[in-house]
């Protein structure tokens, strides 16, 4: 503000005033005056208006005159004058003439409207001379609704009407045009169309004769069509209507259509009309029978405000409903849920108050589609959103747990997976309202996560290997991984629809917004803990995410620091807490522990920079009660932590822990035997786990090196971290532990063998405490301290007065009768419906709303308890020798044991068999099939199947289980007891009366026997050979099998990951028996190879070994080799043929072919083959086909075997496209096809039956046959094949479409010089393999034959 100038001061302080004033010239002076603009009205003042009640508001509808501004009428000339290009071209007339403005130019663009036939409407008359003046004081003042008096003449007409000015309104002119529909009148109507006509109305005529005119000629007309006939005048109207334009003919045609529709309208004007008068005049609106337009939910009164116009669509809403429907059985109907996402019934008659018929479509119907709640919660109303995501929330989580089984055609995870759900949750992530964000956030949480896969987790985390986590990574991902391709840039919406999970962390920055929503918002309870969750199930995708979560900036210093403190203020023990904030959450510490389980490295991080090892000790240090938690939820995290801890001690961190917790946990050890104390189960098989783990790191010996690279060759987990070196603990710190720990075992092993089966008890204690025991006996042996004789004799006493009399008790029996019962491959073949997608991977053991659950993981399961219980029985007997035969006769010919691995090995394969709490299962029989091994018995070859079964069976994260199967039980003899000397007499029986044995020559004729006895003998010799044939081709696993095998023993100095690669993956293939001769040809088939000429011998012995024991198989346990189909069996010996020039030649190898054709030759084995499907490994069979004709043409000399197989697709059923390829393209091999036909394992009646249809193969047949391509001599098979389809298709006079070919071949045939394939083709009579060439001839051919013969004969020959 600037200051005056005051008293005293000089001419310079003026200047100097003056100067600053000058200076702020930018400022807004003290006062302005504008002008008004008289162009634009005020606001305030409101002219008057005279408005005609019944006219329309609307203005009429037609072109108008737009008004252009004089600025741009200037641009426009403007422009046209720069315009030199159109300015040249233009005539100078025509651009006078388009720039004239002369009145006279303006007036011959008027043009007259005809008014002759318009009606005149005066002014209505009046009994004075002149109207009557309108006083001011003859009138009521009226005034507007602004508060201003009305003009003079809008209150004269208010006054007099618009009748006394001369005009005449709309109702008026339509009641003089035309009458309201009456259906009384309907027969004066029709006569009335035919006095005039709806074409001609004589609008172009006299003004006042033109109707008259109009309808003598449509009398005429009639009079002209009432003499023609109907025929006549068809004629004429089809004439017409050629010779009219066809817009004209469109226009007259839609003349008729738009006078109905005017009709309609009109009545729809009256009925209107009339219900406003009716609402003027105050009566009732009665709704007449029939007549639905007039049926209104409410009666308008005429005291009503601002109903004078009815709004139809409006009061429909107020209609009463009707009845529900159920709609068709067959079809069914759109699902419709509640606002806690129930199913409805169609036929629910709920109340409207309830809030669920706000919806368009089947308004009787009560509850909301999916399809309405996508559309609400995209609403720009908080409410309709916040209520779409909780429903849709509900919805999923109630899909996921199996609540609409039986009730939904379809499932319900998958459809809205493929409708965008994911980007329509992450899009309301970032919602500023705090009801729709704690809504967005329950709604992802319940598709991306699913409870009862983590309360599976912790059933089975104290059983052996429990504590691995499968990685629920999609496999498809992976797969895409181990072809080594670049990965292929992808969109968002592509990534999400192969991996959500993937999708919404690399894509959608999810793990950005959960910690801005954790660290920011600071949502309830409720949200928070659904936030973890959804963390823990990014961590147990894979390890890659995991690492991102660890490595996300400031995400787990929140989780840390907020939910996973180590001093809190108490809470009571029963109160429900609102905020979180600063508590420990036992959510939180399960996403530790996945984390954890993902990586060695990312554990050590967790340890060294927030101090996991202190917080958990934290928690496990105090009593329950002393947590100052609500009791369940300190239980959770005491056991959680403990969970937590065994995790660390895997990778031998936080072993320091230990040291510090010793004396705690020797009182929990202790409390566990007090049988008064409070029920812990799950805290206290945890703690024992823990202490299991203990002892693996006291017994491990530690790696001199450093750190050790992860086994899948992740970067991210090793670049960037360190190791946390703890003091190591060593045997003389464990040690202590075996006394009370076994204190534990004798107790419950007492308690289960006398009450269990009077009352079953949980198992889960009893399970942690055997599984110590094993452990601790396994480590014992390999400490310098140990001293054989002591532990000799302490294992004798205790399998002599604690497990043999626990073996036979009748609590234990019980246990083992519940096997079949609990057993996933056991399982009836109905599976629940599997509410998941292949882009979000579940583990699928658990639906409790469906009431489904994996048998192995039920209440009262015995799969743990015993698994621990047959490994430590193992651990004992490999300790002690001499306790083998005291243990082991009566646990491997146990009945109820033998009873459940009979069913297992001749089940069918179960829908539960690919689960992965199935696992746990094959851990029970891998177990007891070691047991086997060290005491066969006479249920070996039951054994042997399982064990082949469960080879199969078992996954990734088991490869050393693999890989030890197949060196002590595969190929061991003692399981192969068929190959013994009774064994082969049965099969010698076998073989007289079936005469199984076929003959063959080879290329070299030496004749190619294969005898089934000789031949299982000779392979029974050989087992220990074949045995290294397949451990040296699984070298290639090595690497996986180390790792598999330090997780498996605890082995925690290598142990880098707790987390399998994949959840649904196999160790081995259903065709792994093929696996070394795959092996072959693709190193045969690879460019360069050092022997294309000649196999090196220990190769060809590779070959051998696979088809003995395959053929070994396909005898003696055929069954196994049923998951295989007999087209890739087929398809995989053919590799032999194509593995190296001379191969199919050695002697060995030569037999067990033959042996194998002649199992694949069996007519029904023949009936299953089927070339058209899918070969692992192989893009078409076809592309097999052709290399295989191009090895028979280059090596084969003309082999019976190797023909024979090559015969195999030539049969008739099978693709046409085979035989073409044979005959055509590679028809060189029809030389070398020497096979005789008495020698051919395949039916000759399969390459004969049906007749050949195939045009184009029945020409190359006959091409083949006049060019002496195919003889007798050289291809038998084939030679008859040929005249047999040809001889048929000549003589076939049925078919009609094919003759101009037929007569092409006759008149060949006629003219081939090849007197005996002429004679072959016109005398063929059928197949005889008895007789030369296979085939018999007629002496005389019969009549109708010789007649087609004598039709085709060349004139001169006649």
């Amino acid at each position: 503000m600037l200051k005056r100038p005051k008293a005293g001061e000089s001419e310079e302080d003026l200047l100097q005033f003056q100067e600053e004033f000058l200076a702020r010239n930018k400022s807004d002076p003290s006062a302005s005056v504008k002008r008004a603009d008289k162009r634009k009205p005020s606001g305030d003042e409101k002219k008057d208006v005279v408005k005609l009640d019944e006219f329309p508001e609307t203005l009429p509808s037609g072109p108008v005159p737009v008004k252009k501004s004089k600025f741009r009428k200037a641009q426009e000339e403007r422009r046209s004058k720069g315009a030199t290009t159109s300015a040249e071209t233009d005539d100078a007339e025509e651009r006078v003439e388009k720039h004239d403005r002369h009145m006279a130019q303006v007036l011959t663009q008027i043009i007259e409207r005809d008014t002759r036939n318009a009606a005149v409407f005066l002014p209505r008359q009046s009994n004075q001379a002149f109207p009557t003046a309108l006083h001011r004081g003859n009138t009521q003042q009226l005034t507007g609704s602004s508060g201003k008096k009305k003009s003079l003449f809008v209150q004269h007409l208010a006054t007099s009407g618009v009748k006394d000015f001369g005009v005449v309104l709309q109702q008026e002119v339509q009641k003089v045009g035309e009458m309201p529909h009456n259906p009384s009148t309907d027969v004066e109507e029709r006569e009335d169309r035919k006095a005039t006509s709806r074409i001609v109305q004589g609008s172009g005529l006299s003004a006042t004769l033109g109707t008259t005119e109009a309808r003598k000629i449509h009398e005429e007309n009639l009079e002209k069509l009432s003499t023609m006939t109907q025929e006549e005048i068809d004629e004429e109207r089809e004439k017409l209507m050629e010779m009219m334009d066809p817009k004209l003919l469109a226009f007259l045609t839609s003349r008729k259509t738009m006078k109905s529709e005017t009709k309609s309208e009109i009545k729809e004007m009256e009925t209107e009309t009339s219900l406003k008068e009716r609402v003027a005049t105050g009566k009732k609106i009665s709704k007449k029978k029939g007549d639905s337009d007039l049926g209104l939910p409410v009666q308008p009164e005429p005291t009503w405000v601002h109903m004078e116009k009815v709004e139809y669509d409006k009061l429909e809403w107020m209609r009463d409903l009707p009845p529900p429907c159920t709609g068709d059985a067959k079809n069914g109907l759109p699902a419709r849920f509640d606002f806690h996402g129930n199913i409805l019934p169609a036929d629910s008659d709920l109340p409207v108050n309830q809030g669920l018929h706000h919806h368009g479509s089947e308004p009787e119907r009560a509850g909301y589609t999916l399809e309405e709640m996508f559309q609400l919660a995209r609403s720009s109303n908080i409410q309709q959103r916040t209520l779409a995501l909780q429903v849709l929330a509900w919805v999923i989580y109630k899909a996921k747990r199996g609540a609409y089984r039986d009730v939904v055609q379809s499932p319900i995870v998958p459809a809205v997976l493929e409708s965008g759900v994911v980007f329509l949750f992450r899009w309301a992530l970032d919602d500023t309202v705090d009801a729709v964000l704690a809504a967005a956030v329950a709604a992802m949480h319940a598709l991306i996560c699913n409870p009862a896969d983590q309360e599976c987790l912790d059933i089975c985390f104290s059983w052996f290997q429990g504590h691995v986590m499968p990685g629920q990574c999609p496999v498809t991902m992976e797969s895409e991984r181990q072809d080594g391709e670049e990965p292929v840039e992808e969109t968002d919406a592509e990534v999400a629809k192969r991996d959500v999970v993937l999708g919404l962390v690399s894509r959608m920055v999810l793990l950005q917004r959960l910690r801005h929503i954790l660290e920011i918002r600071k949502p309830q309870a409720v949200t928070v803990i659904q936030v973890l969750d959804m963390l823990t199930k990014a961590a147990q995708h894979s390890p890659g995410l995991a690492y991102k979560i660890v490595h996300c900036p400031r995400l787990l210093d929140v989780v840390f620091q907020e939910f996973l403190p180590t001093a809190w203020d108490p809470q009571d023990s029963n109160a429900q807490l609102s905020s979180v904030y600063g508590f420990p959450l036992p959510a939180a510490l399960r996403l530790v522990a996945a984390l954890c389980q993902a990586g060695r490295n990312m554990t050590a991080h967790m340890i060294s920079k927030y101090k996991l090892q202190n917080i958990i000790m934290r928690y496990m240090a105090v009593k329950t009660s002393d947590l100052q938690l609500p009791r369940d939820e300190a239980e959770m995290l005491q056991t959680l932590s403990f969970r937590v801890w065994k995790i660390c001690l895997s990778y031998g961190l936080a072993t320091q822990t230990y040291l510090d917790l010793y004396s705690t946990l020797v009182a929990y050890i202790q409390s566990a035997l007090d049988p008064g104390r409070p029920s812990r189960k799950q805290m206290e098989a945890a703690m024992l786990s823990c202490c299991e783990t203990v002892v693996s790191v006291a017994g491990s010996v530690k790696p001199s090196t450093g750190f050790v690279r992860s086994h899948d060759g992740s970067a991210m987990e090793t670049e960037g971290s360190e190791e946390v070196v703890s003091p190591d603990v060593n045997w003389s710190h464990v040690a202590g532990l075996y006394q009370p720990i076994t204190s534990c075992v004798q107790s419950v092993l007492e308690d289960i063998k006398d009450n269990y089966q009077i009352k079953k008890c949980d198992l889960h204690f009893a399970t942690s405490c055997v599984s110590f025991l094993a452990t601790f006996y396994q480590q014992l042996q390999k400490q310098p301290t140990y001293s054989p004789v002591q532990c000799l004799q302490e294992v004798e006493d205790f399998c002599c007065m604690t497990l043999l009399p626990f073996w036979k008790s009748l609590g234990l029996k019980t246990v083992l009768r519940s096997l079949s019962q609990h057993s996933n491959l056991l399982s009836p073949p109905e599976c629940p419906s599997q509410e998941t997608d292949s882009c979000l991977v579940e583990l699928q053991a658990s639906q409790p709303d469906g009431d489904f659950t994996a048998p192995v993981l039920k209440s009262n399961s015995p799969y743990g308890f015993l698994t621990a219980f047959l490994r430590l029985t193992l651990v004992l007997c490999q300790l002690h020798k001499g306790v083998i035969d005291k243990m082991l006769v009566d646990v491997t010919q146990d009945e109820d044991l033998m009873s459940y691995m009979k069913k297992v090995s001749r089940n069918k394969v179960s829908c539960l068999v690919d689960n992965y709490f199935t696992r746990h299962e094959n851990y029970l029989q891998y177990y007891f099939l070691k047991l086997a091994a060290l005491k066969p018995g006479p249920n070996m070859p039951i054994l042997h199947r399982c064990g082949l079964h469960l080879l199969s069976r078992l996954k990734e994260g088991d490869e050393c289980l693999a890989f030890d199967l197949l060196s002590t039980t595969i190929f061991s003899p003692d399981f192969i007891i068929d190959g013994k000397e009774d064994g082969l007499v049965f099969e010698d029986l076998g073989e007289m009366t079936l005469a199984e044995t076929s003959h063959l020559k080879s290329a070299t004729e030496r004749e190619i026997t294969a005898n089934r006895s000789l031949l299982l003998s000779e392979v029974y010799t050989k087992l220990p050979g074949i045995r290294a044939t397949y451990l040296s081709a699984f070298q290639d696993n090595q690497q996986a099998v180390t790792a598999s095998r330090n997780r498996l023993t605890c082995n925690t100095f290598y142990t880098d990951s707790l987390m399998s690669r994949s959840s649904g993956g196999s160790v081995l293939p259903c065709d792994w028996m093929y696996l070394p001769l795959i092996q072959l040809y693709v190193k045969a088939s690879t460019p360069g190879t050092s022997f294309e000429e000649c196999v090196p011998p220990h190769l060809i012995a590779m070959a051998a070994d696979v088809l003995y024991w395959v053929y070994v198989l396909e005898c003696w346990r055929s069954h196994i080799l049923g998951v295989v189909s007999i087209t890739l069996k087929v398809t995989r010996v053919m590799c032999t043929f194509m593995a190296g020039n001379d191969l199919f030649l050695d002697r060995g190898v030569s037999r067990y072919l033959a042996a194998l054709l002649q199992e694949y030759t069996k007519p029904a084995a023949l009936d299953r083959l089927d070339f058209t499907e899918d070969i692992p490994g192989l893009s078409s069979f076809y592309d097999l086909f052709s290399e295989l004709l191009q090895q028979y043409e280059s090596v084969s000399f003309g082999d019976s075997l190797f023909a024979c197989y090559v015969l195999l697709p030539l049969q008739r059923r099978h693709s046409v496209q085979m035989r073409r390829l044979v005959w055509g393209e590679k028809a060189a091999v029809l030389r070398t096809f020497r096979v005789p036909i008495k020698q051919v394992v395949v039916p000759v009646e399969r390459f004969l039956t049906p007749d050949e249809s195939d045009l184009p193969l029945l020409q190359l047949y006959f091409q083949c046959l006049v060019s002496q391509t195919v003889r007798p001599t050289w291809a038998p098979i084939m030679y008859l094949t040929a005249i047999h389809h040809v001889n048929r298709f000549l003589y076939y006079q049925a078919d009609q479409i094919n003759q101009r070919p037929r007569d092409r071949m006759w008149r060949q045939l006629m003219a081939c010089k090849h007197e005996e394939v002429r004679h072959h083709l016109l005398y063929y009579k059928t197949v005889d393999v008895e007789q030369e060439y296979g085939m018999t001839f007629y002496t005389n051919l019969p009549a109708i034959r010789q007649t087609v013969v004598d039709g085709h004969m060349p004139a001169r020959m006649t």
